[in-house]
């Protein structure tokens, strides 16, 4: 058993798919920054989705609008409600993706990441420190469109 788990966390990290995010994983996620970048995209909606052990307001589903590169305006998917300035509640655009993922990584957050095949963006992370309680966090990113 111990070796089918080795060999399948190898399969994993050489896929560059996902992986715990150190040495080879932050790597990675430069490259995929460095792509991301190179594809020029400032403007753009897609859908996000947190979950943690965090205020309600904060777990919805919602569909990001980006202008710019800034964030333009947030609506619940669940409610069609503009939910852009809601307290304690904040809201990504796919470069704070990246931003946030490796500061994760320097508060010994232990990742595992799915980037997007297309846009080459962290689509779903998902962060856990080992030993601590309700610490564990996924954020997910999909459906991205141009505009």
């Amino acid at each position: 058993m111990r070796r089918l788990i080795i060999v399948l966390c190898v399969l994993l990290a050489g896929c560059g798919g996902a992986g715990f995010l150190s040495g080879g994983g932050l790597a990675t996620l430069h490259r995929n920054r460095a792509r991301w970048t190179d594809l020029g995209i400032r403007d753009y909606d897609f859908n996000f989705r947190r979950s943690c052990f965090c205020g309600s307001e904060s777990t919805e589903p919602v569909r990001i609008e980006v202008r710019a590169g800034q964030l333009s305006r947030v609506i619940s998917l669940t409610t069609g409600q503009d939910v852009t300035s809601i307290p304690y509640a904040t809201w990504p655009t796919i470069d704070s993706l990246f931003v946030w993922t490796e500061r994760s990584l320097g508060n010994k957050y232990r990742l595992t990441i799915t980037y997007d095949a297309a846009h080459h963006f962290p689509a779903r992370v998902i962060g856990d420190i080992p030993d601590a309680i309700d610490d564990e966090f996924t954020h997910t990113a999909t459906d991205l469109v141009r505009r």
